[in-house]
């Protein structure tokens, strides 16, 4: 922007000087010098006064990580301007070349360089423009538009991982959700068969959660020495996407098995590690799950069918690495061939109770658990400090 006022301060300088000149003809050298510097400062503050304000510069990079409902904007000041600017940012609309006043994103920071912003809640399926900007006392200055478009519906993304675990009837099932979709998937799993290709009208085992990540069940419905089919798959109201088909041959070792879990009801502290040993007093242990001092449930563990006893081992804060085994009267149980077990700590406000649960054989989708309770246990929590010497033994477990 052209300062008309400087300019013209600038000839009537000019002017000014022609006229001095003339009239410093008059005067002695001494006299000259000092009109001299005073004409110099004169000087200097003109042209002081013809230096310009100016915009600051910007640019605007295309945008990236677009989802369905977000997108990251990226600017650079290539200039901060005179002075420098005051504010920065992106802007975005749905229609083209946005304002400040349309919705904004404010960057924080003076620098010059790189820099990016985060918008949420965009609306899928939908075509956004964005715009850099920085504003300074000349006003505020744009980038080019960079339009997008956000992701519409869409199906799942969804791989099928190696199987693990194969026994003679048995095997564990893994999958992994890259993707959830939009909108998200509602249900996920897995469809299996000894034809290739299985469909939802095969097989199919439904695994609950949500979100992405690796997903497992175990399967025991199977034949010994079969090859089977398997994809893992995850649909929403799109439909249902597939992962990639793998196969798994069952063994063919002959020998019959059980399968057994472990559960913990509760938190409660004292009881950490539950597991399963052969019978017959050679201590072999089967089966081992340590839940520390949370709750939950383990994966199905695949014994030999036969008697065994469960055990299940408690610790105490101040005896970090330190365990002991409720072993009084140990009590055996009757695993069966192809069929499930529970292994369930409960407790209430009194008492630690250990029990085992037979699950209803071959569980299939919608099929109901079968608690059929076959001996309890029960140890008095408040008890177990004052009867450790005398009923229970302390191990170091490695």
């Amino acid at each position: 922007m052209i300062n008309f006022i400087a300019l013209k301060n600038f000839f009537l300088l000019l002017y000014f000087l022609f006229i001095v000149t003339t009239i410093l003809k008059q005067f002695d050298m001494k006299h000259k010098i000092i009109i001299g510097y005073l004409l110099v400062a004169f000087f200097t503050l003109c042209l002081t006064s013809c230096q310009k304000d100016e915009f600051a510069s910007v640019s605007t990079f295309e945008p990236t990580g677009i989802t369905d409902s977000s997108a990251v904007f990226n600017g650079h000041i290539n200039q901060s301007g005179k002075p420098g600017y005051s504010e920065k940012g992106m802007c975005y609309s749905e229609g083209e070349y946005p304002l400040v006043s349309d919705i904004k994103i404010i960057v924080p920071g003076r620098d010059g360089g790189p820099y990016s912003a985060t918008a949420y809640g965009l609306k899928p399926n939908t075509t956004y423009y964005v715009r850099a900007y920085a504003t300074n006392r000349m006003g505020t200055t744009y980038g080019r538009q960079f339009p997008f478009t956000t992701a519409g519906e869409a199906l799942p993304e969804i791989v099928t991982l190696p199987a693990t675990d194969i026994t003679d009837w048995s095997v564990i099932l893994c999958g992994n959700i890259e993707h959830v979709g939009y909108p998200a998937y509602s249900e996920r799993g897995f469809c299996y068969a000894t034809n290739t290709e299985p469909e939802l009208s095969d097989s199919v085992k439904v695994v609950s959660g949500d979100g992405t990540g690796e997903f497992t069940v175990f399967v025991t419905d199977l034949e010994p020495n079969t090859t089977y089919y398997v994809r893992a798959y995850a649909t929403n109201t799109v439909g249902t996407a597939y992962g990639d088909e793998i196969t798994f041959t069952t063994t063919n070792s002959g020998i019959p098995v059980s399968y057994v879990r472990f559960e913990k009801e509760d938190n409660y502290m004292y009881c950490t590690i539950m597991n399963i040993v052969e019978n017959g007093g050679q201590e072999r242990v089967l089966a081992l799950h340590e839940f520390g001092v949370n709750d939950g449930i383990s994966r199905y563990f695949t014994i030999h069918e036969g008697s065994h006893a469960p055990t299940f081992y408690y610790s105490e804060p101040e005896m970090e690495g330190w365990y002991f085994c409720l072993e009084e009267d140990l009590l055996t149980y009757e695993f069966k061939a192809q069929h499930q077990y529970t292994v369930v700590c409960s407790s209430d406000e009194e008492y630690l109770i250990f029990y085992v649960r037979e699950e209803e054989p071959y569980p299939t989708k919608g099929a109901s658990i079968k608690k059929s309770d076959i001996k309890k246990k029960t140890y008095s929590k408040s008890a177990l400090n004052v009867r450790k010497n005398a009923s229970l033994k302390a191990a170091k477990l490695n």
